[in-house]
């Protein structure tokens, strides 16, 4: 019997909680701190604790900056307190960091989600139903780890450009947060640390198992713990960049960090707006396309618009976060290896090239009718067999190779005899 490989397809998966996120978006989205019940389950502390081993290991080698240490409210980013490999766990870290008069600490991450599989699935599941709404934030997305023993928070009462979902994995944890109009600056800078005052006028957010806590971009908050809490953070730039990402918000700013190109008009300083990925695309986003063709006539590059298309898609099928590197998919994590997924997977035509793009990483193959036909097969849920493309003379090995090669990487599809699925979602199913 022919070996094959499933590729997971959730575009038409039946949605959860579909009346809590119209709510959501109707009364909370970008207006008032909220509590959203009937989330998906928080990933647990063994995951969270391995990607901030992974974090450690990139921050230590310098390659990013992005892990941060308090100790008695000083800011440290000394290695030697990263959470190593000789940890066992968040709270042997903890114990560690504190020493033996038990000092406060916390630990901060941001953009964890690039060196961990996991919690970029978990957070591309648990908030596809609020993208589906309001688009993808044009100023990206990412997943942040507050970590400690700490009270509040040591970066005081502050406020951020983006809006803010928390989720608890260990301990308990709450978000004291202050509308706009409520708290003015001047106060905030004053009682940053010693906010008793303040209390009365603030609203208090304790998430428990199941809940996230959210507030929106512009609001003043601290957070709050009670023993040792570790929890997690996704930040959206809806209103502005996130911090540990360059600013590709508009489609000027988008054309400069994909091609190097400068020369796009100040009209196209308004956020760009893209919708999630499903199959195949049309072509570059409304807003990119007026960029590219103002930016053509200085363009010798045949491949200018193909550049950028890919980056497009890459976005939209990372989900405006910065992904995980593809053979991650590959390695074992502290659950054993990573199980196959349902990853967005989105397709262009461009020229005589079609790109392929697959949970923010991509290949470009030739446009043949044997390549379109079996991507538009693939996405609806039909087997497509390689053999059938070796024997097309127009369809070159390498081409259908690059595309199994990109979703074998991403971790999309399930290698050996298809498996019957009890999800309602349709599968795709590519056999060899």
């Amino acid at each position: 019997m022919a070996k094959s490989i499933r590729i997971i397809v959730d575009a038409n998966a039946p949605e959860e909680g579909a009346q809590q996120w119209d709510r959501f978006v109707r009364d909370s989205w970008r207006n008032d701190a909220a509590l959203l019940d009937n989330c998906p389950p928080t990933p647990t502390q063994a995951v969270v604790f391995e990607a901030l081993k992974r974090a450690s290991v990139v921050a230590s080698a310098g390659a990013r900056r992005g892990l941060t240490i308090f100790r008695n409210g000083v800011r440290t980013e000394a290695p030697a307190l990263y959470p190593q490999g000789s940890d066992i766990s968040f709270e042997a870290w903890c114990r560690r960091v504190s020493g033996r008069s038990a000092s406060p600490v916390m630990l901060m991450a941001s953009g964890v989600q690039a060196v961990s599989r996991e919690l970029w699935l978990w957070a591309i599941a648990t908030l596809k139903p609020l993208f589906r709404r309001v688009g993808l934030p044009p100023y990206g997305a990412e997943i942040g780890v507050f970590g400690g023993n700490y009270e509040s928070t040591s970066l005081g009462i502050h406020t951020d450009a983006v809006d803010v979902f928390m989720f608890v994995v260990t301990g308990a944890k709450s978000m004291r947060v202050w509308a706009p109009g409520v708290l003015t600056q001047t106060q905030a800078r004053k009682h940053a640390f010693d906010y008793s005052r303040l209390r009365s006028s603030s609203h208090l957010l304790t998430p428990a198992v199941g809940e996230a806590a959210y507030w929106p971009a512009g609001h003043w908050h601290i957070g709050e713990s009670r023993g040792v809490a570790l929890s997690l953070n996704i930040a959206l730039g809806y209103s502005g960049g996130i911090p540990s990402a360059p600013l590709v918000g508009t489609p000027r700013q988008f054309l400069f960090m994909s091609s190097g190109r400068t020369a796009a008009p100040e009209c196209l300083d308004v956020p760009l707006s893209l919708g999630l990925p499903g199959g195949r695309v049309s072509g570059l986003a409304p807003g990119l396309l007026e960029a590219e063709a103002a930016l053509r006539r200085a363009v010798t590059s045949s491949r200018f618009a193909e550049i950028v298309l890919e980056e497009q898609l890459n976005r939209q099928t990372a989900m405006a976060f910065r992904p995980p590197p593809p053979k991650q998919s590959n390695q074992a994590g502290p659950g054993g290896g990573a199980q196959p997924a349902a990853v967005p997977l989105a397709w262009s035509r461009t020229g005589a090239k079609v790109v392929v793009s697959a949970a923010g990483h991509s290949c470009v193959v030739s446009n043949s009718r044997s390549v379109v036909a079996k991507l538009a097969r693939l996405e609806s849920g039909q087997p497509v067999r390689l053999a059938a493309g070796r024997r097309a003379r127009h369809l070159s090995d390498d081409d259908w190779a690059s595309v199994c090669r990109l979703l074998l990487d991403v971790g999309a599809v399930d290698k050996g005899r298809p498996r019957p699925s009890r999800s309602r979602a349709p599968r795709r199913r590519l056999s060899t």
